[in-house]
């Protein structure tokens, strides 16, 4: 037991239980970074990127969102293993399915499949969401319309993608506002936990060059000679 018959933590169980927790993650660490490996594999990287880069993508959305840097990854890997987003789109509608979920919306699972959607049959996808979500203009739809004649249609994905992007990062402000104080101050502890979750999990994964770089910069910043190269 963690605690012994005097009510002081048990010092063997304690140990065994930081083990077991490191343990876990490691295993999540590895399974997320091969998660992204296998998604661009499946799919002869039809997203164009890397393993790398999905990992820096999560940090930067879980950074400028608020949200779990592990809901950033569940969004990247379900749109990379899908193959119907571009590189260039991933970061926007990321942030867009991650945010949506945080500010009280529907679940990533949900955004991301309508991205999806976009992505194989735009015009169809488009009207179909619209008829939901109320959000297109008939500009728009007639731009994806005209791509697809085209036979441009990875441009029409991606126009039709940014389209339903833009509307959701324009509702959330709104859905912010209606979440009350004991939803905001839930959904910042559960962000703490998430962070030194995160922390532990990062003690196993090597840096990415952008990583790296950040941390330079920030060494520089604090007055470190060393990362100069002085």
């Amino acid at each position: 037991a963690l605690v012994e018959g005097d009510g002081l933590l048990n010092p063997l169980s304690l140990t065994a239980a930081t083990a077991a927790a490191l343990a876990v993650a490691f295993y999540q660490s590895t399974e997320e970074a091969q998660s992204f490996s296998r998604a661009l594999i499946n799919t002869g990287n039809a997203a164009g990127t890397s393993a790398d880069e999905l990992r820096d993508m999560a940090s930067r959305v879980a950074e400028a969102s608020g949200a779990s840097r592990g809901a950033a990854a569940e969004a990247l890997t379900g749109l990379t293993a899908a193959g119907t987003v571009s590189a260039n789109m991933l970061e926007q509608v990321t942030a867009a399915a991650v945010g949506l979920e945080r500010s009280g919306g529907q679940a990533i699972a949900t955004t991301v499949e309508q991205f999806v959607a976009l992505g194989k049959d735009p015009v169809e996808a488009l009207k179909k969401l619209d008829e939901q979500q109320h959000f297109l203009s008939a500009t728009v739809l007639e731009q994806v319309r005209a791509l697809v004649e085209q036979g441009r249609s990875a441009d029409a994905a991606s126009l039709a993608q940014s389209a339903w992007a833009d509307a959701i990062a324009q509702r959330i402000p709104q859905l912010e506002g209606q979440l009350n104080s004991f939803q905001i101050a839930w959904r910042n502890l559960a962000k703490e936990a998430s962070n030194a979750w995160a922390v532990m999990k990062n003690v196993f994964s090597d840096d990415t060059t952008a990583e790296k770089l950040r941390a330079a910069q920030a060494r520089v910043a604090g007055g470190d000679a060393s990362a100069r190269g002085d």
